[in-house]
């Protein structure tokens, strides 16, 4: 879809994506794809619902829910349960050279109860972000609930 389908507040997170109400608090609502330059992928948004938009009783992060996980410039949004989710990121970063304290801090955050801490960084937030430096960069690490309920893939 165009980006001059969504305003400026849709794609940033500062308005419903269903109704472009500025009125949170908002609950994360996956993503939404834009196209970009001809020929190049297409850029890829975190979006929220304000109250009244979100389904009647969904938790941002509840069990039949869909993880999208991305890890800036190494791994496009992919939506995994979470268990799978928290596992892909540790297979990923594991082998990078992030160095002693990065790779202790993730193996620290990543170890048993994981699950837990990540459902409430949600539920408090609406994702879960993280970084790293890699190679003179901050990349960013991201994990939102997905637009589509594990229960209907």
């Amino acid at each position: 879809m165009p980006a001059g389908e969504y305003s400026y507040g849709q794609l940033h997170e500062t308005e419903c994506i269903a109704c472009r109400s500025a009125d949170g608090p908002f609950t994360s609502a996956g993503h939404v794809s834009t196209e970009a330059d001809p020929g190049a992928d297409p850029l890829v948004w975190a979006v929220v619902t304000c109250p009244p938009c979100t389904p009647e009783g969904e938790h941002p992060m509840s069990d039949d829910r869909l993880v999208t996980l991305e890890i800036e410039g190494l791994v496009e949004p992919v939506a995994l349960p979470l268990p799978e989710a928290l596992a892909r990121l540790w297979d990923e970063l594991r082998p990078l050279p992030l160095g002693r304290l990065q790779l202790e801090a993730y193996r620290h955050f990543l170890r048993a109860g994981a699950e837990e801490r990540v459902r409430a960084a949600i539920a408090q937030d609406g994702m879960l972000q993280l970084s790293f430096a890699l190679n003179g960069e901050i990349r960013l690490v991201r994990a939102t609930p997905a637009l589509v309920p594990a229960a209907t893939r």
